[in-house]
């Protein structure tokens, strides 16, 4: 299952993205733009860096619902926007992509 925002799909929920926010960071992890991924399985902490007008260090909080899918209860960047950013959805969507990850994911059945 996924889960459609900005006609973009991913397998993590993020709610409190904007549209545009999802579209520019599907766009910025499809263009090799998130570097460094670092996922701490038993907290859930997503980190790395993207690169766009600078060089920006994002962290997701990760946690899994009741239903065993992901969500992102929210992003930190040390861009301007600061929450909930294109970085954080570029670092959530590269690290879906990572076989390294694949399994933290896909959701529990």
């Amino acid at each position: 299952m996924t889960y459609s925002s900005a006609d973009s799909q991913l397998l993590t929920r993020i709610a409190e993205f904007t549209d545009s926010s999802v579209a520019a960071g599907r766009a910025y992890a499809a263009q090799d733009r998130v570097d460094a991924i670092t996922l701490e399985p038993d907290t859930g902490l997503l980190s790395g860096t993207v690169s766009g007008t600078g060089i920006y260090r994002s962290t997701a909080k990760l946690v899994r619902g009741h239903d065993g899918v992901i969500a992102c209860r929210v992003g930190i960047c040390n861009c301007p926007v600061r929450q909930n950013c294109k970085h954080v959805v570029a670092l959530i969507a590269a690290a879906e992509q990572d076989p390294a990850f694949t399994d933290f994911f896909l959701p529990d059945e």
